[in-house]
């Protein structure tokens, strides 16, 4: 399965796209959502999180392989921190054990369908994905 994430800092909120693929490459799940964090890593945890507890809810038929978690950030560094949070995170790392999979994140090497997808989570946090009152800064 494969979890894409994109943000984007809005005001003093951060928006997180994320999207939730299974293993045959269809899409379970896709939502915008917007929180008070700033933090960029955070976001992408939402996102993550998000995604994690839609498989846990609804049971997917094709979520049960490894987690390919990937995200829009350029910084070299990110992946460590990701990875450094999701070994530190109760809530992933229950999931992942009582599934018996493993997650990776990386923000490279992606493919065609890996860039549509992420292409995918920013539509989900376009300003005209949200009702009327949603406020641009």
């Amino acid at each position: 399965m494969k979890i894409y994430t994109r943000t984007e800092e809005r005001g003093n909120a951060s928006m997180v796209g994320a999207v939730l693929v299974g293993d045959n490459n269809q899409i379970y799940f896709k939502n915008g959502f917007k929180i008070t964090i700033q933090d960029k890593v955070s976001a992408h945890m939402y996102g993550l999180k998000r995604c994690i507890s839609f498989v846990k809810n609804m049971n997917p038929l094709h979520c049960n392989d490894m987690i390919h978690f990937l995200h829009d950030e350029i910084r070299p560094d990110i992946d460590k921190e990701i990875n450094d949070r999701i070994a530190c995170d109760e809530y992933v790392q229950r999931f992942i054990q009582g599934k018996g999979i493993t997650i990776e994140a990386k923000n490279k090497d992606f493919t065609q369908f890996d860039k549509d997808m992420l292409m995918l989570a920013s539509l989900e946090i376009s300003p005209r994905s949200f009702n009327k009152d949603f406020e641009r800064n």
